[in-house]
């Protein structure tokens, strides 16, 4: 049995980033890291799916290629970790890369301390490598938390830690399929209040790589809405004791998915911005009727600055225009740094 079964999903992911991701992972078998490789494609184009394989044999890792109908991410995830051996479960995006030394050492802590959830850092990075910026809220060594309270909020991505896969298996949680945007906050979150225990380390194993093309960068409008569809999952598997014990974190989390980063999504992509507000708005008001007093909302404004406050106040045209201002601003910026190096050329 392999310590570390990492479960990748895969669609169409551009050949240069699954090589990278694949020559992570083999890094990280080299530096003594009992692992295994499940790789899921979920639906890929024929003639991609098909050269998976041999994208796959190029490397000296224990891997596996399964090939399901397209169902998005989580479907391939589900799949993924049902197939899985490992004692623990590290979920992977195929456009993302590992850190060898990093990674040992958070699997050598997992398996040494036995936590059932094991947080840690990442660094965002260009396709180059280069730092475009880190998070990091875990800090020293390995810690095991009193309360989950301080995690909900950085619970939104299921690549942001090791699971136990026996507590993931005994949580009775589905990750939440269907939605394309937000499944992953919806099912994190959703694992952390079942499993009720979790840990952290001050490592950073991980590198999510921001390209143009990901998911998020690109959202159709037929799809804006689907964050209240996440979340709908992530509420409906969320035990009613847990979710009046972390009320005001629970409200916190879907401000800040739903309304700000759904409205800012929906008000960009709509001819009308205002086109889904009202279904913004009903939503929050029904499912947290006193969102407007909730504790945390001072906290988010600080961090989300002038365009927090316009889309959740419903000004939403406002908002609009703030981001075109910006995006001049950012242009103008640009070439006037292009001219100025020219004049010293």
């Amino acid at each position: 049995m392999p310590d570390l079964s990492i479960v990748i999903p895969v669609y169409n992911t551009e050949e240069d980033y699954l090589h990278s991701c694949f020559a992570s992972i083999e890094a990280c078998a080299r530096v003594g890291i009992s692992l295994e490789t499940i790789v899921v494609d979920d639906g890929s184009d024929p003639s991609y799916g098909a050269g998976l394989s041999d994208i796959l044999a190029g490397y000296d890792i224990r891997a596996s290629l399964h090939h399901k109908v397209n169902g998005g991410q989580n479907s391939a995830r589900a799949l993924g970790a049902s197939l899985a051996t490992g004692e623990y479960l590290l979920f992977v995006d195929s456009d993302d890369r590992l850190v060898p030394g990093e990674l040992a050492r958070v699997v050598d802590v997992a398996l040494d301390l036995r936590p059932k959830i094991l947080c840690f850092n990442y660094d965002r990075v260009a396709p180059d490598g280069s730092l475009l910026s880190h998070f990091g809220p875990w800090r020293g060594g390995y810690r095991k938390s009193e309360s989950l309270s301080g995690y909900i909020p950085e619970s939104d991505s299921l690549v942001r830690q090791l699971y136990c896969r026996t507590s993931f298996i005994e949580s009775g949680i589905r990750l939440v399929e269907g939605p394309r945007i937000g499944e992953d906050m919806a099912s994190a979150v959703a694992l952390l209040l079942a499993i009720g225990e979790v840990s952290s380390i001050g490592a950073t194993p991980y590198l999510y790589v921001q390209r143009p093309t990901s998911a998020l960068h690109e959202v159709p409008e037929e799809r804006v809405l689907d964050i209240i569809k996440s979340a709908d999952g992530m509420l409906a598997q969320i035990a009613p004791d847990k979710r009046k014990r972390y009320a005001d974190e629970l409200e916190a989390l879907c401000i800040l998915h739903v309304l700000f980063w759904g409205g800012t999504r929906s008000a960009k992509v709509s001819e009308n911005c205002d086109t889904y507000k009202p279904e913004f708005f009903r939503w929050m008001d029904g499912n947290f009727p006193a969102w407007r007093e909730n504790p945390y909302m001072g906290e988010l404004a600080s961090r989300c600055g002038m365009a927090f406050r316009l889309v959740t106040r419903g000004r939403w045209r406002a908002y609009v225009v703030l981001f075109k201002a910006k995006g001049v601003l950012k242009r103008l910026s640009v070439r006037k740094g292009v001219m100025g190096g020219a004049s010293h050329v």
